[in-house]
């Protein structure tokens, strides 16, 4: 189970590297999978969508 407490340094950090790899790479590259397969990725959308409800 992924542990879904992340550090405000692990969230930014993230972040940059979700939107560096969005801007630089097509949605068929593999690099950018992998960025945005990764469990944080994931951890950030959930808190998105989240923020989006409220």
């Amino acid at each position: 189970m992924v542990s879904k407490i992340l550090e405000c340094d692990e969230v930014i950090s993230h972040l940059n590297r979700m939107r560096n790899v969005c801007d630089r790479y097509d949605e068929n590259s593999e690099l950018r999978h992998n960025v945005m397969s990764q469990p944080q990725t994931q951890i950030i959308e959930e808190l998105f969508s989240t923020l989006g409800r409220m």
